[in-house]
């Protein structure tokens, strides 16, 4: 009679597997057989095939089922025709070993080691890593030390584009001949899509990143430099996770600079994964305006001048007088970073602020910018003289409606400029320019220019 070991593995978390063992008793006299028995050392065993002879040989078998720890298991023999024979007992040992699959959630893209970390073995086990076709991967069995054998498979970056189940199956080192046991290992794969701005110095602005494809919350650290963000004016968010996705947010409350922040995501479902960077951008563009100051009943035309702005980027423009939407406006093209946009207003009447909105065309869910343009309205009233031949007179313009001293110069019908003139000194938002004309000047009928 003989009694064959047998080694059979536990998965983890699913403890209360499965075995068959089994007792060979051979050279039976023919017409003979023998009775089996099984016992756990302490109880009989039931369940057991005691087999049928065949050609001198007998087969009995034991299936136990929720296998919990090692155990010796004894398959006892007694001759049925010889029934005062000595009963023969062999022992039969069930090593049971654990198996953890060290499974792992990473960012697309991202080269990544899962392994299974098998525990409890007498001797190394042999270990194969197979993909969901059943396809047998190039993998590292890993050694024996302290009844503890780590296997790992490396996953290339270019094989880490959606979920997937590897397997990894050990077979006992001790015992060949037990079945080979499975254990699942799952590999997660997530995306990161970071949500880019592009503002006005000064605009309070929030960067986003946006993880879809996460069995459950992330962690998310936003760094700078590689430092984590911590600084007033700073209020990072890891967000709320909905069922596959989560966005994480960082509000900026005065950008200052362009400037590039990382989103690092760690998985909670697997934390022993990689933590993957993300960048998310926030660009800054200067925004300059020319106020003006015209005379009543003119035209002028106001204008934003938008500068370092992306390359392959545009800005979209609008104007309103605080009110209404403004027609007539340009918008302006991109030229080495700026673009500058005008408005042309007509039969000025009254002192009136425009604003000239500026937001991101490529980058669309950015905040927009507005800036004020003032258009401010004087009046010019000439100071006529009607006077005879050879008199020495004064004309003069008075100016009103200034926020300001304006800049005046007097010229003839030639168009010379002439220096016989007084600017004036503001006073009560009143201005007045005079000119003294020589008596000798004064000898036909003249038109005189104040600008």
């Amino acid at each position: 009679s003989s009694g064959i070991n047998a080694e059979w593995p536990l998965r983890p978390g699913k403890r209360g597997s499965s075995a068959t063992i089994y007792c060979t008793v051979s050279d039976i006299q023919t017409g003979s057989e023998v009775s089996v028995s099984w016992t756990d050392g302490v109880n009989q065993q039931d369940g057991f095939v005691e087999g049928s002879l065949l050609d001198g040989v007998q087969n009995s078998t034991l299936t136990v089922v929720g296998l919990e720890s090692d155990v010796v298991y004894t398959c006892v023999f007694t001759s049925t025709s010889y029934s005062d024979s000595e009963s023969f007992s062999t022992e039969v040992a069930l090593n049971v070993f654990d198996v953890e699959a060290v499974s792992k959630e990473v960012k697309s893209g991202t080269e990544t080691t899962i392994s299974c970390i098998i525990t409890e073995l007498t001797e190394a086990a042999t270990v194969t890593w197979h993909d969901s076709t059943g396809e047998e991967l190039t993998s590292t069995p890993g050694d024996l030390a302290n009844e503890e054998q780590t296997t790992t498979l490396v996953v290339s970056s270019d094989a880490v584009t959606s979920d997937a189940v590897y397997t990894c199956r050990v077979t006992s080192g001790e015992y060949p001949d037990s079945d080979p046991q499975d254990t699942e290992v799952e590999l997660n794969v997530y995306t990161v899509t970071p949500q880019n701005r592009e503002v006005g110095t000064g605009t309070q602005t929030t960067l986003s990143c946006v993880i879809d494809g996460i069995t459950q919350a992330v962690s998310v650290t936003w760094k700078h430099d590689g430092e984590e963000v911590t600084a007033s004016g700073f209020t990072p968010n890891s967000g709320t996770y909905d069922e596959t996705s989560q966005t994480a947010t960082l509000e900026i409350s005065s950008p200052a600079d362009t400037a590039n922040y990382t989103c690092e995501v760690t998985s909670g479902q697997y934390p022993v994964s990689e933590a993957s960077s993300t960048t998310a951008s926030v660009y800054l563009y200067w925004v300059t305006a020319g106020n003006k100051e015209v005379k009543r009943g003119s035209s002028a035309t106001i204008y934003c001048t938008v500068s370092d702005i992306q390359t392959g980027s545009e800005v979209s423009v609008s104007w309103t007088d605080g009110v209404n939407q403004q027609d007539g406006f340009v918008e302006g093209s991109l030229l080495d970073g700026v673009q500058n946009s005008t408005l042309t207003v007509v039969g000025l009447e009254s002192d009136v602020v425009y604003t000239c909105t500026v937001i991101s065309a490529s980058y669309s869910d950015s905040e927009s910018f507005s800036t004020e343009v003032a258009l401010n309205i004087f009046d010019v009233e000439s100071v006529d003289r009607d006077v005879k031949s050879g008199t020495d007179t004064i004309i003069s313009c008075i100016i009103t409606g200034l926020t300001q001293a304006s800049t005046v110069s007097w010229y003839d019908s030639t168009g010379l400029q002439l220096t016989s003139a007084t600017t004036g000194d503001l006073s009560n938002e009143e201005q007045i320019a005079t000119l003294e004309v020589a008596s000798d000047a004064v000898t036909s009928d003249a038109v005189y220019t104040c600008r």
